[in-house]
């Protein structure tokens, strides 16, 4: 094996041309190979003495030490080399993510930070918890903690963005009152219409980490005055009998009135609104009374 075939992929080539990972363990099929060739020479010499680890280590391609290392784990565990499952079950330490560092009081606090910003990077969540408790660790272990330790993966996600004017008490009267309108009316037969610019979000471009105790992503609240680079137009329906579910445009200019209104007509005209449907808008300007008359 030639040491500049093994740096193209990342390896290194020992003494005796063998190539391996610097850093990295062996595969559990080398190891018991090492083991068949090792009790293959105990079997030869009858016990008078030790296999020569030079000789093993020559034959496979691998380093002495690492033959040593397979002797001594042979010893160790009744002739048998472990896998790394089995070791790793075996050991007598505790498991988890930041289980070596991280305490039940560590824990909480790095999940009230949390809490406290869905957004925290990792290295606030280091710098905090060394703050309040003096542990130290590294961002990888928040990490693993975050996304290991819960039921849910604490990944980061989109946040869902919550204008700040949906709470008002005039807008929960007004949406009791929508609420009762459409109680009265066939399902089928509404078709909702709107318009968004949909590169808003980009302005608060902050990613949230997902609860990892719930699964539930949270909300940011921001402006509710986006300003976009492309914009969308378009109505929605739950009667399955149209030929498609949600009808759209997706355009470069800002959403007017003569842009929805232009949407409105597409939909008349390829049978998507229909006699007898209800369209359901906001009171937006640009849901002009000249479509209305239109319809």
């Amino acid at each position: 094996m030639s040491a500049e075939f093994a740096a193209q992929h990342g390896a290194e080539v020992n003494e005796y041309g063998g190539m391996y990972m610097r850093g990295k363990a062996y595969d559990i099929l080398v190891k018991l190979r090492v083991v068949d060739e090792y009790k293959a020479e105990a079997e030869k010499l009858g016990g008078k003495r030790q296999p020569n680890m030079n000789k093993i280590a020559k034959k496979l391609k691998v380093s002495p030490p690492f033959v040593q290392k397979i002797q001594k784990k042979l010893f160790a565990n009744d002739g048998h080399v472990l896998f790394p499952e089995q070791i790793r079950q075996l050991a007598d330490r505790p498991r988890g993510p930041g289980a070596y560092t991280l305490t039940d009081f560590d824990s909480f606090i790095l999940y009230r930070l949390y809490v406290e910003q869905p957004y925290r990077l990792l290295k606030s969540y280091k710098e905090w918890l060394l703050y309040f408790t003096g542990t130290k660790v590294s961002k990888s272990t928040i990490a693993a903690f975050l996304n290991k330790g819960f039921p849910h993966k604490g990944t980061l996600v989109r946040p869902n963005l919550v204008p700040y004017d949906k709470y008002t008490l005039r807008n929960q009267i007004r949406a009791y009152e929508f609420m009762n309108v459409l109680r009265t009316l066939n399902p089928f037969r509404i078709v909702f219409g709107d318009e968004k610019s949909i590169k808003g979000e980009e302005f608060w471009s902050k990613k949230v980490r997902r609860d990892p105790i719930t699964g539930e992503v949270p909300a940011n609240k921001t402006g509710s005055d986006f300003r976009n680079t492309y914009s969308v137009t378009g109505l929605c329906s739950m009667n399955e009998e149209k030929q498609v579910p949600v009808l759209f445009r997706i355009h470069q200019h800002s959403n007017d009135a003569a842009e929805f209104f232009q949407t409105v007509r597409d939909a008349v005209d390829q049978g998507y609104l229909e006699e007898y449907d209800v369209l359901v808008l906001d009171n937006a300007t640009i849901h002009s009374k000249e479509m209305a008359r239109w319809l």
